[in-house]
This record gives structure tokens, sequence and C-alpha cells, in this order.
């Protein structure tokens, strides 16, 4: 019988350790998510929340009390839990297609171009068709986000993963971002007072607008995609930019495309739902990999637990900082995330200023 190498004894408790930290991170979720219904500017005892909720599994809620937590609180939490799973889901992704730190929905543009996308299914009155109205809103979405994800894969195949190439992409994603807040903006000088107030609460980032009807076509949405990631689990050694399977070129582009459409789809229906909330696709994965490291198996179930945990978080925040008025809980997330974007932003380009003074 062989005897384990020190490499795999060291490797095995490694792995023990990160399923251990997944466990605690999971545990955590439940109980930050847990304290967050119990949080509202309407006064009703921890007891009473949690019998309500029992009551509301089998029984429509009438009272007051049972409307504000059935309909409002558990909602807004379940939504922000599916949203956060899929941004960390889909920052990791991109992060690790694209091999950029500073990928994310949102600093590439990809949630700008899903929110102008949405806007203008719901200004052509797609939104109102019965049943799949909602669905098509998400399809627009993701036809914008689709492509400018794609766009911004070709300009890192051609640009590569240097520091160079890396300040070059995140330029463009701001460029982009700016582009499409200047579409949906003038498409809004057009439309009527209710298309714009949807426009705006896409724009801005909130869970305010959560119901439970929108709770299972997000879930449906996430679960097709973390099905498709795990079909495609074999396919994970292959996606950074610069890696090589069998010298099999046009594989590897078309494995890299087909993430990065899961990344759109899980970013459109957010967009949908949420709108577009900052710095979470961001945050999360960076938190990840500096505590499990680059594995797969165990990045993306951890991106998808940070990204819930930091979201639903970021919201008890923002309801409770200044009650009983609620801020939106994109700005708490701004708050977060661009200071992190600014230190590895300039760690990027002074890296790329040295990589230069190297090559001369």
């Amino acid at each position: 019988m062989r005897r384990k190498s020190s490499k795999e004894e060291f490797n095995s408790k490694s792995n023990v350790g990160k399923i251990i930290f997944i466990f605690c991170l999971f545990f955590m979720l439940v109980f930050v998510s847990a304290v967050s219904v119990t949080l509202g500017s309407y006064s009703i005892t921890v007891t009473e929340v949690y019998s309500i909720i029992l009551k509301c599994l089998f029984q429509s809620p009438e009272t007051t009390k049972e409307i504000i937590v059935c309909d409002l609180r558990l909602p807004r939490v379940l939504m922000g839990i599916l949203a956060g799973i899929c941004l960390g889901i889909a920052g990791s992704i991109m992060q690790g297609v694209l091999k950029n730190p500073l990928a994310s929905p949102y600093t590439l543009g990809i949630a700008s171009s899903a929110v102008f996308g949405a806007v203008l299914a719901i200004i052509l009155g797609v939104g109102m068709i019965p049943i799949i109205g909602g669905y098509y809103i998400i399809g627009i979405a993701f036809i914008f986000a689709l492509f400018t994800s794609l766009f911004i894969l070709y300009l890192a195949n051609r640009m590569g993963a240097t520091p160079f190439g890396i300040v070059v992409i995140t330029v463009v994603g701001i460029a982009i971002i700016w582009l499409f807040a200047r579409l949906t903006t003038q498409v809004l000088y057009f439309s009527e007072p209710g298309a714009v107030k949807v426009a705006y609460f896409l724009m801005l980032g909130d869970l305010g607008r959560a119901s439970r009807d929108d709770l299972l076509p997000t879930f449906v949405i996430l679960f097709v995609c973390c099905f498709l990631l795990l079909y495609k689990s074999w396919d994970f050694s292959a996606i950074e930019i610069g890696a090589d399977t069998n010298g099999n070129h046009k594989e590897i582009k078309r494995i890299r495309a087909f993430l990065m459409a899961i990344a759109a789809l899980l970013v459109a229906t957010t967009v949908r739902f949420t709108g577009a909330i900052p710095f979470i696709g961001l945050i999360a994965p960076h938190i990840a990999y500096k505590t499990v490291g680059k594995d797969n198996r165990f990045l993306l179930i951890v991106s998808a637990l940070l990204g819930a945990l930091i979201l639903v978080g970021a919201d008890t925040l923002a309801r409770r900082i200044m009650a009983p008025f609620i801020i939106p809980v994109g700005v708490i997330t701004s708050l977060i995330g661009v200071p992190l974007f600014i230190y590895l932003l300039i760690k990027i380009i002074i890296k790329s200023i040295i990589h230069r003074k190297n090559q001369k």
C-alpha cells in the first residue's frame, strides 16, 4: 500500500480547512439573513417574525405584520442571497477567464449594458406581456450583456494578461459604463415617468423592489447556470488567457466564450430584479482567492457565499444606518468597493511601469 507523500497530505489537510471555511460562511450567511428578516421600521418581535414565516408557508399573509414579513422583508433577504450568489459567481468567472483582478460585471460595463437592454425592453412595452414579459426583459438585457462580454473577451485576447493589458481593459470598461449610461439617459428623455422611475432603480441598484414572484425565475436561471458550470467543470483548467490544452486554441476560445456567456446571463438576471449593484462581483472573488486560492472547486463556491453574505449584510446596514430612511444598497457596496478598486488599479499601474522599464 502506497503511503501518501508529504505534498498529498498537505493538500488533503488544506482541502479540509477549505471545506470547514465554506461551512462557516454558510452558517454566517444563515445567521445574517435570520437577523436581517427581524429588522425594520415596523416593530415586530423576533418570535412573531418566525411564527409568521412558518404560518406563511401554508397560507397567504392577511394581517399587516404578515404582509410586511412575507411580502417585503423575506423576499428582500432571499433576493439578496440569490443576487449575491449570481454576482459572486459572475465576478469569479470573469476574473478567471480574463486573468484580470479588476474584472467584474460592474467595472467592465457589462452590468451597464444589461441595464440599457432592460430599460429599452421596458420602454418598448415588452415587459407588459403577461407571464413571459419578465423573461423577455432578461433576454434583451442578456443580449446586450453578452455582446459587451464577448467584446471585452476579444480585447483581452488581443491585449494579453499583462499589467498594461489589464489597465487598458479596465479603461475600456469605464468607457463602456459611460457610454451606456449616456444612452440610457438619452432614451429616458423621451420616456414616460413610470419608465423613468424603473430605469432609475435599475441604474442605482437596490433590493427594495424584490417580490416573491421574482424569486422563482432568479432561482431557476441560477440553477441552470450552476448546472452548466458543473457540466464544464473539467474545462476550468483552460479558462485563463495564456493557457493551452493540446494546442487546441479554437476549443479554448469556445470554452472562454461559453463561460463569459454564463456570467452575462447571471448579470442580466440580477439587473432585471435588483438593478446594477456595484462591486459585489469584484469584492467577493478577491476575498475568496485570498482564502481558498485558485482551485475552482472551492473558489466559485466561496465567491458565491461571500457575494450573498456581503450583499445581505450591506442591505441590512443600508436599512438601519439612517432608519426609518433606507439607503440604496448600491451606495453601501460602492463605499466598500471603490477603495479596493483604486488600490488594485494603482498596484497594477505600478506593475505595468516596472514591467515596461524592465523590457527596455
